[in-house]
């Protein structure tokens, strides 16, 4: 998400994560800002950061219990977009919808595949162009990402679930 905001022109990226190894490379890869919410509070970071405004843009990422969504929502400024690509499987609580309204708030999913057959198809021949035109640094990807075979894949499950917050891996890559 980062490399494609960059890309797209974004002129100031602010990178929100709990592992400092993922802010590491968010910096490496051009974050101007990096935010660890277990040492500040990512909200009032990045208003202080815009001046209270809110950021044109904030991309939910990371999916889970919904935390997420409500600190993205809480950076959005007014008529902004809050982008969501993590799956939130949890139901969000306390979750105002008073923002979308009062502040024309747009909401994207930025997930390729939850679409129709054929949009999904689209999305991702998309996906595999910005690829090819070199939108994405993918060594810094690779060169961070844990590899299993596919006989762990059991075990895969299992470690991604017990360590949600101290996972430094930017993708898990299954090797046949």
């Amino acid at each position: 998400m980062l490399q494609g905001a960059l890309k797209a022109g974004a002129s100031k990226v602010i990178a929100v994560d709990v592992v400092p190894e993922k802010l590491r490379i968010a910096k490496e890869l051009g974050a101007d800002h990096a935010i660890n919410p277990q040492e500040v509070d990512p909200v009032a970071a990045v208003n202080e950061l815009t001046g209270g405004e809110g950021v044109d843009v904030s991309v939910e990422a990371i999916g889970g219990t919904g935390i997420g969504v409500g600190q993205a929502l809480g950076m959005v400024r007014h008529n902004g977009i809050l982008a969501i690509y993590g799956d939130n499987y949890m139901p969000v609580k306390e979750f105002c919808f008073n923002r979308f309204h009062e502040d024309g708030l747009e909401v994207r999913n930025l997930n390729a595949v939850h679409y129709t057959r054929l949009r999904s198809v689209e999305n991702m021949k998309e996906a595999y162009r910005a690829v090819q035109r070199g939108v994405f640094n993918l060594d810094v990807i690779l060169r961070n990402s844990v590899r299993y075979r596919l006989e762990e894949l059991d075990d895969v499950f299992r470690k991604e679930t017990q360590a949600l917050d101290r996972q430094g891996s930017l993708k898990t890559l299954i090797i046949p």
